[in-house]
């Protein structure tokens, strides 16, 4: 039992690695995002993302960037994006999007990878623009796609894998 990163919080959502080991998440009910080093024991937190929402559901470590996303989930979707070195945070949620939640999170090659309400999206990591999502069978373009898996895998050959529909690669 490593005790509770934040105080007054009760639940730990949405954990990610960095590459020296830093452990990321989120918690509910105040939605803090914090960092667990655990070559230390200390922890920081970055603070409540929000005075409204609830859960800070999920997050996805940026290596390139030393930035955290966090996504927020009840009653809105929203993403944001925090420099883990200063503590900077900001959101990139755009204009007009909807959805209630961000249950999962995930860092590709430069992309953030989102599912919200059981649709994947996806934003550039640098700019936290939404981007299309190119389907490989048909070669056409969309922001949202039909996705059921709790993530995307690691980059290989210039694409992500997850699975829709149930069992469909």
């Amino acid at each position: 039992d490593l005790g509770q990163p934040v105080p007054g919080e009760a639940y730990i959502y949405g954990l990610s690695a960095g590459p020296d080991g830093t452990i990321y998440g989120g918690t509910y009910p105040h939605t803090h995002a914090f960092a667990y080093h655990p070559d230390t024991g200390a922890t920081t937190d970055f603070g409540s993302l929000d005075g409204v929402q609830q859960y800070a559901r999920s997050t996805a470590f940026d290596p390139d960037r030393n930035a955290l996303f966090v996504g927020l989930s009840s009653p809105k979707a929203r993403l944001f994006r925090i420099d883990v070195a200063g503590g900077t945070r900001q959101e990139i949620t755009p204009a007009g999007f909807t959805g209630a939640a961000f249950s999962d999170l995930d860092y590709a090659g430069g992309t953030v990878f989102g599912n919200r309400d059981g649709t994947l999206v996806t934003f550039d990591a640098a700019t936290g623009a939404q981007v299309p999502i190119t389907d490989a069978a048909t070669g056409t373009g969309s922001l949202t796609y039909p996705i059921s898996a709790r993530g995307v895998s690691p980059a290989h050959g210039g694409a992500v894998y997850f699975t829709t529909a149930g069992s469909v690669l």
